[in-house]
């Protein structure tokens, strides 16, 4: 992360990945939120599986009622226990495979998997926990719906053989092969659109960028005071856009430089966009570096820890704490396979000068 200067006010959570960078770990203060990101990709299909009754009640939910509730996991259990026996049985590799085709159409897709990072980097966090331990998490996560109190910094570290670190930054990465997503072609009845929309014959288009004030104005495209992707046929003519809510899912045209698709006719007047998917980066995992990863519960020198956040640190680390069955939290043994731990940070008038991070205990 970013270093810190004399008298800056910080976070008792940036101290602490800063000191922990200087063992080569990377941080993010995200109290859990990439794991549930991981959550929300990896169980995709049994979050969205129609079959469960009553889970959804109207087409746009973001999530299907019994979410993060006791029954999530007892109406779905047994789909649940085979995909997570898939991804606890998956090297690294394959678990950077699982999450990127998850990640495939829905990149920003409102719901469950929501996110602005790139699937690299959700690869990259996945390889690193490895799939017992990540496994154990979900499971945990879609047995007992806890969502709060998850320890604040997620932690991952790559140690090649030589005893060197590598920064997720500088992780090495390749663009997947072109493919294709399919899409309706929206506002077709708008005034400026519905001329070109009823000459519209099935072939190419493109896409062309343009500023637009009811465009999309979240993720990448945040400031910019709103963009939308414009359809316009061959001859030029406008006749739709690319829906606000699937902007991330197709590639982005620049200023100068559409994107060259095509349209099919759906019937009903309707007409479906097949278009350049969004480039999706693979992650390499080099099967030669050591993987880690763990969760870290920060605390300033006075504070202490709230309800949420002990169950969660009991449950990752006493095995009797469980009320339910959790093949992948604990070895035989009995040692933890999640790596969880506090850090207490003393300062005083939370100023960077005069706060260190006092110590850290693996729990």
């Amino acid at each position: 992360g970013a270093g810190v200067g004399p008298g800056d006010e910080v976070m008792v959570e940036h101290l602490a990945a800063i000191k922990a960078s200087e063992d080569g770990w990377a941080s993010w203060h995200d109290e859990g939120a990439l794991l549930r990101v991981l959550f929300g990709l990896l169980l995709w299909d049994q979050i969205y599986d129609a079959t469960v009754d009553g889970a959804f009640a109207y087409p746009f939910q973001g999530a299907p009622l019994d979410f993060y509730t006791p029954g999530f996991y007892a109406n779905r259990k047994a789909s649940i226990d085979a995909r997570l026996a898939e991804v606890a049985a998956a090297t690294p590799t394959e678990l950077a495979a699982m999450v990127r085709d998850a990640h495939r159409g829905r990149v920003g897709v409102h719901g469950v998997a929501r996110c602005g990072e790139s699937s690299a980097l959700h690869q990259i966090v996945a390889a690193c926990f490895g799939g017992r331990a990540l496994a154990g998490v979900l499971l945990h996560l879609a047995a007992t719906g806890l969502a709060r109190g998850m320890p604040d910094n997620t932690m991952i570290r790559a140690t090649t053989p030589d005893g060197g670190h590598v920064g997720v930054d500088a992780w090495p990465r390749t663009v997947a092969p072109g493919a294709t997503v399919s899409l309706d072609v929206a506002s077709t009845h708008l005034p400026h659109c519905a001329v070109g929309a009823a000459a519209l014959v099935e072939g190419p288009v493109e896409l062309r960028r343009e500023a637009n004030k009811f465009g999309k104005k979240t993720g990448r495209w945040k400031g910019t005071g709103g963009v939308s992707f414009a359809v316009h046929d061959a001859a030029g003519a406008q006749c739709g856009y690319v829906a606000n809510a699937d902007m991330e899912l197709v590639a982005e045209p620049s200023d100068d430089a559409p994107v060259a698709a095509r349209v099919v006719a759906a019937g009903g007047g309707k007409w479906t966009l097949v278009a350049p998917e969004t480039l999706v980066e693979d992650a390499v995992i080099d099967e030669a570096w050591t993987l880690e990863a763990k969760i870290d519960e920060i605390k300033s020198k006075n504070d202490s820890l709230w309800t949420e956040q002990r169950m969660w640190i009991r449950a990752l680390t006493e095995r009797d704490f469980l009320h339910y069955e959790n093949p992948y939290l604990f070895y035989e043994d009995g040692s933890p396979a999640v790596r969880i731990a506090t850090t207490r940070v003393a300062e005083t008038r939370k100023r960077a000068r005069e706060a260190e991070p006092e110590e850290s205990v693996d729990m």
